[in-house]
């Protein structure tokens, strides 16, 4: 043993410590030496700058080929990384020439670590670790920096409910960021799974300082944010999932759909509270435009914000400041803009009542023979009765104009039922004429919606 101990300290640190700045020291209870190769035994031990190796078992190889120099470990291998985390393996290979060390087992490869004080673990077939690259190498303060690759049957685990499946992900990180990728097999999906929920996407970015999952082109359902017996389809270009709990955000090409109602918009938040499970809001922003299975034909689209709450089922739709352009409501019998709406609805998301305000244009459409045309500063509408009021702020009247000319209608509130035929009621101060500033009115306002000339 003499021998094995002289060669063992003559050899090793030349060996070990001729890549430059970076070193290795090792540790092993007991040290071999027989046929070019140096055999760890008995809790052999590594430390670098990334972290601490440990295996039962080590072969140090080629020790007179320089350029070649590599250990193979069995039995229980560990990789501790510095700054958090623990990879898992029955067996590791560790190129010191180009700093890459591959993690294989006969069941998986296992990573773990923590988010948010909560379990976070990565399963794979084999994993590769690049430590230490040139490029890092010039800068000594950032020698952490490291990338971990997942090769083959990929399981990621973000939670006791959260978890993705894929073919291949990439590990990376340093002082400042922290990321891993997710890729799928080819003409395969990315899956990923919540609770009894699944989502599948075509890619997928995991930011672990931020606690954010980023999914691309994601198509699935939810179930188990929703109220009881609630399934909600979506897709959309992008999904992020921030903290991992209270929001989900879809942006681009962004649909979601119910047993109820369909919304299309650029892009929609699902908010949930803290500690509960189920969706309480959903906020689209830019265009949008929601369809209600329940009341046939009906929809209201904007360009500003739709905010849907559903504790107390309510719409509260809101037009575009900076597009100037007015949201819109319509079913079979009216067509409504408006800069603000109210919708609320019953259990089965039948829409109930309409409140309306300010710069209101109703299009009337009982019969096509005899489009009626109003204007006013608010509205209140009931589909389900056929009601209309339309009021008049201050020293505003409401103006109501028939396409035949059959009626002309000046006052400070108009009544209209959809139910009762011909039933069309002023209210207050009432005229059957227009002066010339309200017929001016009526006909830059409506040749400019319809796109034709208004007759008097």
């Amino acid at each position: 043993m003499r021998k094995i101990k002289i060669l063992f300290f003559l050899i090793l640190p030349y060996l070990l410590f001729a890549q430059g700045s970076d070193g290795y020291d090792v540790s092993s209870k007991r040290v071999i030496f027989e046929k070019n190769k140096l055999f760890f035994e008995e809790s052999f031990f590594l430390e670098h700058s990334f972290g601490k190796i440990y295996a039962n078992e080590a072969t140090f190889n080629n020790l007179k080929k320089t350029n070649a120099l590599f250990f193979n470990l069995k039995d229980d291998v560990k990789l501790i990384f510095n700054d958090a985390g623990t990879l898992l393996s029955d067996f590791a290979n560790f190129n010191l020439a180009t700093s890459k060390i591959k993690f294989y087992s006969k069941d998986f490869v296992i990573y773990k670590d923590k988010i948010n004080n909560k379990d976070f673990s990565i399963k794979s077939k084999k994993v590769q670790c690049i430590l230490d690259t040139k490029n890092y190498l010039k800068k000594p303060k950032l020698e952490n920096i490291y990338s971990v690759n997942f090769l083959q049957n990929v399981e990621v685990f973000l939670d006791e409910k959260a978890k993705i499946y894929c073919d291949k992900a990439s590990f990376e990180k340093d002082e400042i960021y922290s990321f891993i990728y997710l890729y799928p097999e080819k003409d395969s999906k990315i899956k990923f799974l919540y609770d009894k929920d699944e989502i599948e996407s075509s890619f997928a970015k995991l930011d672990i300082k931020e606690q954010s999952l980023f999914l691309k082109n994601p198509k699935g359902a939810l179930t188990t944010i929703m109220k009881k017996d609630t399934k909600l389809n979506f897709s959309s270009k992008s999904l992020v999932w921030q903290n991992f709990e209270n929001c989900l955000t879809l942006k681009n090409d962004v649909m979601i759909q119910d047993k109820n109602m369909t919304i299309h918009s650029d892009e929609v938040e699902l908010l949930k509270k803290a500690n509960e499970n189920a969706i309480h809001k959903v906020i689209s922003k830019r265009n949008t435009e929601i369809l209600f299975n329940s009341n046939e034909g009906s929809k209201i689209s904007t360009n500003g914000i739709i905010e849907l709450d559903t504790e107390k089922n309510k719409i509260n739709a809101f037009s575009s400041k900076k597009e100037k352009e007015d949201l819109l409501y319509e079913d079979d019998m009216v067509s409504i803009s408006a800069k603000k709406a109210t919708l609320s609805y019953n259990s089965d998301q039948t829409i109930d009542n309409i409140y309306l305000e300010k710069q209101i244009k109703l299009i009337y459409k009982k019969e096509k023979e005899k489009l009626g045309y109003a204007i006013a500063d608010k509205m209140l509408y009931s589909p389900i009765d056929g009601m209309i009021k339309l009021i008049g702020d201050k020293d505003n009247k409401v103006l109501f104009w028939q396409e035949n000319g059959a009626i002309k209608l000046s006052s400070e509130e108009i009544h209209i039922s959809q139910k009762e035929k011909d039933y069309i009621n002023g209210v207050g101060d009432v005229r059957f004429t227009f002066n010339m500033d309200e017929e001016n009115l009526i006909h830059e306002i409506f040749s400019k919606y319809l796109g034709e000339t208004v007759e008097n």
